[in-house]
């Protein structure tokens, strides 16, 4: 039975480390401009002055010449959300290849390391 409780214990930890894992959105640590960003399509992260982080979509620039992100709100559903670019102080797109290799090799590290804690318990255990 504490064999049990201790299996389902490591796989459970297993499960929660993997979600929270899988969750995470890389992007590049470089600098870009607003245009570069435009023209790129990617999810970008904009720093403002003042220390405020947001994520959007992309970005697009419309007739009026201003720079606007796109906040996903629902499935195919975006909010447009002037940005002034008076307060930006950085802008960063996604980076795919760091999300990717975070979404799948992590887990399986994280997976992998936990089977062999785990192993090696139950074979000094005696089990």
């Amino acid at each position: 039975m504490k064999k049990m409780i201790t299996s389902l214990k490591a796989i459970i930890i297993t499960i929660l480390l993997t979600m929270l894992i899988q969750s995470c959105t890389t992007y590049k640590a470089a600098n870009v401009s607003l245009n570069k960003a435009v023209k790129s399509e990617l999810k970008v992260k904009v720093t403002k002055t003042d220390g405020k982080k947001e994520k959007f979509a992309r970005i697009e620039i419309f007739n009026d010449g201003q720079y606007y992100g796109l906040k996903k709100i629902r499935a195919n559903e975006y909010s447009n959300i002037l940005i002034d670019t008076n307060t930006v102080k950085k802008v960063q797109l996604y980076d795919k290849t760091n999300s990717i290799i975070q979404s799948v090799a992590l887990p399986v590290v994280v997976i992998g390391s936990v089977i062999a804690i785990r192993e090696s318990v139950i074979n000094s255990i005696g089990f």
